[in-house]
C-alpha cells in the first residue's frame, strides 16, 4: 500500500500566501472500515464523519454518555470508498463514546458535547 498526501503554497505578487487543501492518494487494497475523523470536537450538537469502508454494508453508530447508558442507536448508508455523513448528537453535556459497527468490525472514539 503507498500513500501519498500532497498539499500547495500559493503565493501572490505581493507576498500573500494560501494553502491549498491537503489531497491523499492511497493506493493498494482499502482497509475494511477506517475512520478518519470525526469532527468538530468538541461540538455542540453536530459532528461531521469522515471514514472509509471496503465494502457497503449498513454501518450501525452508537452513542454512550460517561456511565456506558445508551443515548441514542441508528444505521446509516455506507458505500465503498470515502464516506462523510453529518451526525446530530442526543441532549447531552459531557464525554460521548462513539460507537462504529461495519460488518464485525467495531471502533470507538470519544467526542466532548457541550450541547
Amino acid at each position: 500500500t503507498l500513500a501519498i498526501l500532497a498539499g500547495a503554497a500559493t503565493v501572490d505578487f505581493d507576498g500573500a500566501f494560501e494553502y491549498s487543501y491537503i489531497i491523499s492518494v492511497v493506493t493498494g487494497e482499502l482497509p475494511q472500515f477506517q475512520v478518519q475523523r470525526i469532527y468538530p470536537n468538541p461540538t455542540s450538537g453536530e459532528v461531521t464523519l469522515s471514514y472509509i469502508s471496503n465494502n457497503d454494508y449498513p454501518v450501525e453508530y452508537r452513542f454512550f454518555n460517561e456511565t456506558g447508558q445508551l443515548l441514542k442507536s441508528s444505521m446509516i448508508d455506507n458505500y465503498f470508498g470515502s464516506n462523510e455523513v453529518e451526525l446530530t448528537l442526543p441532549l447531552h453535556k459531557g464525554i460521548i463514546t462513539v460507537v462504529l459497527q461495519n460488518q464485525d468490525l467495531v471502533v470507538t472514539r470519544k467526542i466532548i458535547s457541550d450541547f
